[in-house]
């Protein structure tokens, strides 16, 4: 079976794991060393180009809060 990250489910499971991910990855944000942050940014990212089209609800309820949250810990914010 293969491994999935939160960000995986974030970007691929139903709505609801999703949002569970989303949090998770919230709460050890401020925990992620700076290249963590980055990778997990990165992702979200070209996530977020491949998702919009298709899933707009999941982009502006998930994706995007979340890369904000990320973007936030990773500037000190």
């Amino acid at each position: 079976m293969e491994s999935r990250t939160s960000v995986d489910l974030v970007v691929e499971d139903n709505y609801e794991v999703a949002r569970e991910a989303a949090g998770l990855i919230d709460q050890a944000g401020t925990y992620l060393d700076e290249g963590t942050l980055s990778r997990l940014t990165s992702r979200l990212e070209a996530a977020r180009e491949l998702v919009y089209p298709h899933d707009p609800e999941r982009c502006a309820q998930v994706i995007l809060p979340l890369l904000r949250i990320l973007r936030e810990c990773r500037d000190g914010g």
